[in-house]
């Protein structure tokens, strides 16, 4: 179990353990799926991105513009392959909305789909179905449920959870279902009661997601997991936030900075570090940090990255979390995936 105030940062590197696409991935799936082309001054759509823009043409701002549809198409899929990751993209071309409407669309079809590519889902008509028993085979999911619900039993759930803060930079909903599952599965509850626990737990979606699932995250309207989305594509995507929009909610950014802020172990799970994500948590933690007891510990995951660039990252985090009077935080990067790490830093994120 884990007896300190833990905070998990996930990045893209945690849910491709699942099956999730990486960011890189993530981009060229996006920037194809919404390629809009002409033929005889008509626009020729494809199979799958067609229902997207049938919504997208009933707007008032495309209502009859086929040029304006064109133009954000093509310069979101010509653009994207040149910024660091989709949320760097919606941030930099700020200045056009467009591009931010067709995105968030695709980007509510794209994680919609790859949670229905993904381990968690064994039966594809009752999203509410336990899982295989090998799903979750060599993934950190499984290691951490492991973890975190070692020796508690079904009366110390509520306690056990109430430590651990998650903020998790991806639009899926792989963590809360792993949790739902695991609470279901390991100790029989009904859903209602599982949904229930899952609550207590501070879940913060920086960028937002493509739906509620089990319990609700801000504004969001609810999808099931792995849902299909045609008839509702503008409905999740508002539930997607850009950079600009989620500095702007003063809600968001408390919570990230009391989830920080309140942590003695805090856990980077598959971050690349972007700088932009870094500003968020930067931002979060730019006010006094509380003195704790103990100093600060912070692990997180680097794999592939260059010496160079760790030693970058490592600086980075020191300062964000070094403040005034408190002590310089233990820092430790590891050059290993996410279920690698869980198992090599078990005992140290369960110790007293």
């Amino acid at each position: 179990m884990l007896r300190r105030k833990t905070t998990l940062i996930l990045g893209a590197g945690a849910s491709s353990e699942v099956r999730l696409p990486l960011g890189p991935t993530l981009k060229a799936q996006i920037a194809d799926l919404m390629r809009v082309e002409t033929e005889y001054h008509d626009l020729k759509y494809t199979r799958d991105n067609q229902p997207i823009f049938s919504e997208i043409q009933r707007l008032d701002e495309f209502k009859g513009n086929r040029q304006r549809i064109l133009t954000a198409s093509r310069q979101l899929s010509k653009g994207i392959v040149f910024a660091s990751s989709i949320d760097n993209f919606l941030d930099v071309r700020r200045d056009n909305p467009d591009i931010a409407t067709l995105a968030k669309a695709g980007l509510v079809h794209l994680i919609l789909a790859g949670e229905r590519a993904s381990n968690l889902i064994e039966d594809k008509r009752a999203r509410i179905s336990s899982l295989k028993p090998a799903a979750l085979d060599d993934t950190w999911y499984q290691e951490f449920a492991q973890l975190l619900f070692e020796k508690v039993g079904v009366g110390d759930i509520e306690a056990a959870l109430s430590r651990l803060s998650v903020i998790d930079f991806n639009y899926d909903r792989c963590f809360e279902q792993v949790m739902f599952h695991a609470l279901t599965s390991l100790y029989d509850l009904p859903a209602s009661r599982a949904i229930q626990l899952l609550a207590t737990v501070r879940i913060l979606k920086p960028y937002g997601t493509v739906g509620r699932l089990h319990v609700p995250v801000g504004g969001s309207p609810q999808a099931d997991f792995g849902s299909e989305a045609e008839g509702r594509y503008l409905h999740l995507a508002a539930g997607i936030r850009t950079f600009a929009e989620q500095m702007a909610d003063e809600k968001l950014q408390s919570a990230i900075r009391e989830s920080v802020a309140n942590a003695e172990i805090v856990v980077f799970l598959g971050c690349a570090y972007h700088l932009q994500n870094l500003d968020v948590l930067r931002d979060a933690s730019s006010g006094s940090m509380p003195e704790l007891k103990r100093r600060r510990a912070i692990f997180g995951t680097a794999h592939g990255m260059s010496e160079s660039d760790k030693a970058s990252v490592q600086r980075k985090l020191k300062l964000m979390f070094s403040s005034g009077s408190v002590r310089e935080p233990t820092l430790s990067l590891s050059d290993c995936k996410c279920v690698e790490f869980i198992r090599q830093y078990r005992r140290t994120l369960s110790a007293d």
